[in-house]
């Protein structure tokens, strides 16, 4: 959660068409909105809606993070992955490019073919160039200084 919560402004101007419900708050030196899906609507298309809403309300954002729930998988351990991962639902797991490979795999851009075995048949575009390099920030303090953040290599 946030480091400090704002209440809305006086003249705070939310959209017309905008159902969305807002957080407003500070994580750090950054001011953030948070918002969430309606309940029981789910997938690509409410996503979008929530994501054109909060940029209508809120047009001068210059970075949006989309945290969805990924698979909760406490100390999995598989063919693929041979050192157990403790990752658990509220976790944030952030992906590094790896060629053309965003490092994400979206739902629906892959085919579970069983045996343990993942077929992709798409991916996602890029982050932008400001995360990429807080990434790379992140691990080379993490490399120097240590931390308790698991960082995959």
């Amino acid at each position: 959660m946030p480091d400090e919560r704002h209440d809305y402004l006086e003249d705070f101007f939310r959209h017309f068409r905008d159902t969305n419900q807002y957080y407003l708050g500070r994580i750090g030196q950054h001011n953030v909105v948070i918002t969430t899906l309606p309940s029981a609507q789910y997938g690509t298309v409410s996503a979008a809606t929530t994501a054109s809403n909060i940029l209508s309300t809120f047009p001068h954002i210059r970075i949006s993070l989309l945290v969805g729930i990924g698979a909760g998988l406490p100390l999995v351990k598989t063919k693929r992955v041979k050192k157990e991962r403790d990752i658990r639902l509220g976790d944030v797991v952030v992906s590094e490019l790896s060629g053309m490979n965003s490092g994400v795999v979206q739902y629906d851009l892959g085919k579970d073919k069983g045996d343990d075995k993942f077929e992709r048949v798409g991916f996602l575009g890029a982050p932008p160039e400001v995360l990429r390099k807080g990434l790379s920030s992140l691990k080379m303090k993490h490399r120097s200084e240590g931390s308790d953040v698991f960082l995959a290599k």
